[in-house]
């Protein structure tokens, strides 16, 4: 081989290596995430509508504060309806700030759900806090709230399970709030 062929083949895999390496092809990180959709093992699972429920709207003490996000509208909830997708955890605070939150102790996040007439059963756990041993079992937690108003959040989550699956999203959405006064 002459050396014009040499440094044209050296040429060509450099830049076959340059182009092949380019940085899109990192793995998914939550920048790359939709607005309102989770990822996990691959597969996004969208979301529609947040509740909110404060356990104690009474007094200046913090209580659990629980958010519900499904792929399902307010008015769907009311009806029968399959497939559904959820995602749940509580923050305990006075009030849900726009601050990230890293000791989240009650979460779940379920595939293929239902609702009937307003209960909902909850389908295949990717994510559930009852078992420190399962894999399901979150290792670390954090939950962002960059937004909130009175009908409105802007948040993202990311959970590890025990076995090192990540499940990760987004929502900025219609928040409903489903406090009753005690």
């Amino acid at each position: 081989m002459n050396y014009s062929t040499f440094k044209f083949f050296f040429l060509v895999t450099f830049i076959v290596t340059i182009i092949g390496c380019s940085s899109n092809d990192d793995s998914s990180t939550e920048s790359d995430l939709s607005i309102n959709e989770f990822v996990y093992d691959g597969e996004t699972y969208e979301l529609v509508t947040a509740f909110i429920t404060d356990e104690n709207t009474t007094t200046d003490e913090a209580s659990d504060i629980g958010i519900n996000i499904f792929n399902v509208t307010n008015s769907q909830t009311n009806g029968t309806v399959d497939n559904v997708t959820r995602v749940f955890f509580d923050v305990e605070d006075i009030t849900l700030q726009e601050t990230t939150y890293n000791e989240i102790a009650d979460y779940e996040v379920a595939i293929n759900g239902s609702f009937n007439a307003g209960d909902y059963s909850e389908g295949t756990l990717l994510l559930s806090d009852n078992d420190p041993q399962s894999t399901v079992f979150a290792s670390s937690t954090t939950v962002s709230i960059h937004n909130i108003t009175e009908t409105t959040i802007d948040l993202s989550f990311t959970f590890m399970r025990n076995d090192g699956k990540i499940i990760s999203g987004k929502y900025n959405g219609d928040l409903i709030n489903l406090n009753v006064e005690d």
